[in-house]
């Protein structure tokens, strides 16, 4: 759900925000409205949300006011609190900025009652990326570009120490998870598909442990870093009206980081960007003239989908983790929506990386191990 959604309730009006008194609201409505000074303010409140598993609670604030020259004028805003002290994006909204970054207009802060981060933010007429519309999908892609391509160091993001000669944990979360769905599937505890796909890959477990070590191997030539989210979602981009049309814009600014340069394009392209209307080649292509010009690197076309396939193929095993772990939570809480959505993403995810891992290994010999790397 995007960050900028909100429910609608009954309307209220109110003294504060967040516990912010208007004395202290006054200089961003001053800031946004750019207005002499104000002297009445009142504050009403129609949308509010708080998204479970997230860490801001919204509302949606409407601004009525008057200067001291009599002017009267009302502003909306988003105001995005957020829940944690630990949690800052104020320094990524600035930084964005000055880079030309486009993001809602940021209005300015304040600190709630615990030092916590209240935003307050351009409120975005349309949010989200419609999938099926081939403009809105190509500026989708050339803003996660401009974005990627930012150089390193940034503002505040440094870049992690690397350590070239650290060896891979030779006994990984994925490991056990491979071991435990081949000796608990064969009993019908994963459901019926689960179950046929292992008695018709016996060996499916020796073969997807081996290709993780073998993609684990390829890990050097993807090592490439960038600016990325992480877990970048079409419901983090909005749209702004301008006298041009539209401007996409990006927000939820939280969670961006150091990464593998490709993660979120990846990422966007093998989940809520299909290809039903604009095509992986298009897709990439138009990243590309965008990445490149503004990183001033030269990568080909055949380099980043290697890339891009690495990254996904790596990703599927971090995904059976999670879907496993929430099969096991829903099916012992009684939970059958829960239980059949991560039970049919596991099955989905074991299937593709058996496929794949039989194309893609380069080697037959099962005596060739992880242990001889």
């Amino acid at each position: 759900m995007s960050q900028q959604s909100a429910k609608r309730i009954s309307p209220k009006i109110v003294d504060t925000i967040f516990d912010i008194p208007k004395s202290d609201l006054i200089p961003i409505v001053e800031n946004v409205s750019q207005s002499a000074p104000i002297v009445d303010l009142e504050i009403k409140i129609e949308h509010e949300t708080r998204i479970k598993g997230t860490e801001s609670k919204n509302v949606i604030a409407t601004f009525y006011y008057q200067t001291e020259t009599k002017t009267m004028g009302m502003i909306t805003l988003f105001v995005k609190h957020f829940l944690h002290t630990d949690s800052s994006e104020v320094n990524t909204y600035r930084a964005f900025d000055e880079v030309g970054i486009p993001t809602p207009k940021f209005y300015g802060h304040r600190l709630g009652p615990n030092g916590e981060e209240i935003l307050f933010l351009e409120l975005l007429p349309k949010t989200g990326i419609n999938a099926k519309s081939e403009f809105e999908v190509l500026q989708c892609v050339r803003l996660v570009a401009q974005i990627n391509a930012l150089p390193l160091p940034f503002s505040h993001f440094s870049i992690p120490e690397s350590k070239p000669n650290k060896r891979p944990d030779p006994n990984p979360q994925w490991i056990q998870t491979l071991a435990e769905i081949w000796e608990k599937a064969p009993a019908g505890e994963l459901g019926v598909e689960i179950q046929l796909l292992c008695h018709e890959n016996p060996d499916g477990c020796e073969i997807l442990t081996d290709y993780a070590w073998y993609l684990t191997q390829q890990r050097n030539n993807f090592q490439h870093q960038g600016l990325i989210n992480g877990d970048l979602s079409v419901n983090d981009f909005g749209w702004r009206i301008t006298t041009n049309g539209k401007e996409i814009v990006a927000f939820d600014l939280i969670e961006y980081q150091v990464g593998p340069r490709f993660l979120d394009i990846c990422n966007l392209m093998m989940g809520e960007l299909s290809d039903d209307v604009v095509s992986y080649p298009k897709m990439g292509t138009h990243y590309l003239a965008m990445y490149n010009q503004l990183s001033g690197k030269s990568v080909t076309l055949d380099e980043f989908f290697d890339e891009v396939t690495f990254l996904s193929e790596s990703g599927r095993y971090w995904d059976i983790t999670f879907a496993l772990e929430r099969t096991f939570s829903g099916k012992a809480a009684g939970d059958n929506v829960t239980w059949a959505t991560h039970w049919y993403w596991l099955h989905c995810r074991l299937k593709e990386l058996l496929e794949s891992a039989k194309v893609q290994m380069p080697f037959t010999d099962r005596s060739v191990s992880h242990h001889e790397v």
